[in-house]
């Protein structure tokens, strides 16, 4: 069963962004896609918060970071699932202290 995002950093010609990736479907999961679907969009906000919070200290070496962009990738078996969406820039996931 897969229940998972799973986040990693590439560089490109435009500048490093965190590119997330998210099961929707295929391969042994529980739920329907929508439901599933429904729910990472839901919870994906606190997921970025969390990432942004556990590499704090990336950010405080490399305050340039903050402005990379967070492309999320929804994979799914479904082609009305499958796609890859800008979620804006990294600072906006920061938590309120």
């Amino acid at each position: 069963m897969r229940d998972e995002v799973l986040a990693e950093w590439i560089d490109s010609n435009v500048g490093p962004a965190l590119h997330v990736y998210c099961h929707v479907s295929g391969g042994w999961v529980f739920g329907a896609p929508g439901w599933r679907d429904e729910i990472l969009r839901y919870h994906l906000p606190q997921v970025l918060q969390s990432f942004r919070y556990g590499d704090r200290g990336l950010f405080e070496k490399c305050p340039e970071l903050e402005e990379s962009s967070v492309l999320v990738h929804f994979r799914a078996s479904q082609p009305k699932y499958h796609r890859m969406e800008n979620w804006g820039k990294l600072k906006g996931y920061n938590l309120q202290e």
